[in-house]
């Protein structure tokens, strides 16, 4: 949603910001490059969390009992606990 709403924002605010001169664009350009970084780095992690949901999704469907877990407290991934793998002569 944050960076739906910058993409908005840079849509919306485009003629305003760089229509003042050149002092006005260049701060503009240095505004817009800083909120279309932004955009990018939401965007990769909305599409990271997405992609989650679907391998966590898949995972209880298998019933595989996976948990979601933290990187760094803020980068979410699945992790699987151990499960020894079953053996022929395992009865």
């Amino acid at each position: 949603a944050a960076a739906f709403g910058l993409w908005l924002l840079d849509q919306r605010m485009c003629d305003v910001w760089f229509g003042g001169g050149w002092w006005a664009a260049s701060r503009a350009a240095a505004l817009w490059g800083s909120l279309h970084g932004w955009w990018h780095l939401l965007m990769a992690y909305s599409t990271h969390c997405g992609v989650l949901l679907a391998v966590l999704y898949r995972a209880e469907l298998l019933g595989r009992r996976p948990r979601v877990a933290w990187a760094a407290r803020c980068v979410p991934f699945v992790e699987f606990p151990y499960e020894r793998p079953k053996l022929p002569h395992d009865q």
